[in-house]
């Protein structure tokens, strides 16, 4: 997983590989700082990108995603990374 800030859409662009292994969708989960992990969005198995706009100037955030298996159980973390929105 990859983040960056876009200064000019004011977004923390998000990318990430997929991984065919039977999981169908990925929930992307973001943090504060070094506040525990809140799901924020689920997506299908085929999208690799999400556009973070609900962020705040001066303020680091985390971000890691879980893939999701037909019966809703989900991976581990994948590796968090960390971005300062400015």
């Amino acid at each position: 997983m990859s983040a960056k800030f876009d200064e000019t859409t004011k977004t923390v662009s998000l990318t990430w590989q997929f991984n065919s292994q039977n999981k169908l969708r990925y929930a992307l989960y973001r943090a504060v700082a070094n506040e525990p992990m809140e799901q924020i969005k689920v997506f299908d198995g085929q999208v690799l990108t999400f556009d973070d706009a609900k962020i705040k100037a001066g303020t680091t955030y985390r971000y890691a995603i879980k893939a999701m298996d037909n019966e809703d159980r989900e991976s581990n973390f994948s590796e968090a990374v960390s971005i300062l929105v400015k």
